[in-house]
């Protein structure tokens, strides 16, 4: 691929993530992660238990993916910090965590390529320390670019 290809292709992923809200940009993720690691299992929800705090996971090594991709990031900050906190405290540790301990515990925010919230930053760090994991933090849209690794995006 010549440079002005990925220029190009990088230009059209940007643009899709523009256009990507809720369940658009967790299907995004979904595809992109699938093709660029191996042991990622997208969680698909079910009636009234939804996927109990877990959009993805890579079992093997008990890394988790919770997504939230609001129309606007910025402006659903308690949103997205209440998010981080109780879908993993209360919904994904009792349940996945029976038979899959978390080991890792990724944030998946479609933050537009405008950067992290800085409450969410600390909340993810609070988790971290209090459940002993070995990373807590958020996944940001440029985070997803940089996986991109098939030319149907």
């Amino acid at each position: 691929m010549t440079p002005e290809h990925k220029q190009l292709a990088r230009i059209m992923f940007q643009l899709k993530v523009h256009r990507s809200e809720g369940f658009e940009y967790e299907n995004l993720f979904g595809q992109v992660m699938g093709y660029a690691r191996p042991g990622f299992k997208k969680v698909k929800p079910y009636g009234n238990q939804g996927d109990r705090g877990n959009d993805a996971y890579e079992p093997e090594i008990g890394r988790y993916y919770q997504v939230f991709a609001p129309e606007n990031a910025k402006t659903s900050k308690s949103a997205a910090i209440k998010k981080a906190q109780t879908d993993f405290e209360q919904k994904l540790l009792p349940y996945w965590g029976e038979f899959c301990t978390p080991q890792e515990y990724y944030f998946v925010l479609n933050d537009k390529y405008g950067g992290t919230i800085l409450d969410v930053e600390k909340v993810l760090s609070e988790i971290k320390n209090a459940h002993g994991l070995n990373e807590a933090r958020s996944y940001l849209s440029k985070d997803l670019g940089n996986l991109r690794t098939s030319p149907q995006m």
